[in-house]
C-alpha cells in the first residue's frame, strides 16, 4: 500500500455526524476524499482575491477533476469550439445578445 504524505499544516474541523456524513457522500460522488475537497473549497474561497489567471487555473483544475470523476473522455478543442458556437447561437436566437 502506498501512502502519500503532504507537507504542510494540519487543520482539525469538528462537524456534527450528520453534516460529516453528507459531506463525505458528496465528496465520494465527485470522486474526491474529504481532505481534497476541503483544500479545494479553501482554495476557491481564497481565489476570490486572486488574479484572473489564478481564477482561470482553479476553474480548469476543478473541471478536470470533475471530468475524471465522470468517466467521460476529455473534450477536444473542436468539442469546446462547437459548444461555444452552440451557446452563441442559442443566445442570439433567444435575443440575449445580438
Amino acid at each position: 500500500m502506498t501512502t502519500t504524505t503532504m507537507s504542510g499544516e494540519v487543520m482539525r474541523v469538528v462537524l456534527p455526524p450528520t453534516l460529516k456524513a453528507r459531506f463525505q457522500s458528496k465528496c465520494a460522488d465527485q470522486g474526491q476524499n474529504m481532505s481534497e475537497r476541503m483544500r479545494q473549497l479553501i482554495a476557491q474561497d481564497l481565489a476570490q482575491e486572486a488574479t484572473p489567471a489564478d481564477r482561470l487555473t482553479a476553474i480548469l483544475a476543478s473541471a478536470e477533476r470533475k471530468n475524471r470523476a465522470s468517466g467521460l473522455s476529455t473534450p477536444t478543442i473542436d468539442d469546446v469550439d462547437a459548444f461555444i458556437d452552440a451557446v452563441r447561437a442559442e443566445r442570439i436566437r433567444d435575443g440575449i445578445v445580438s
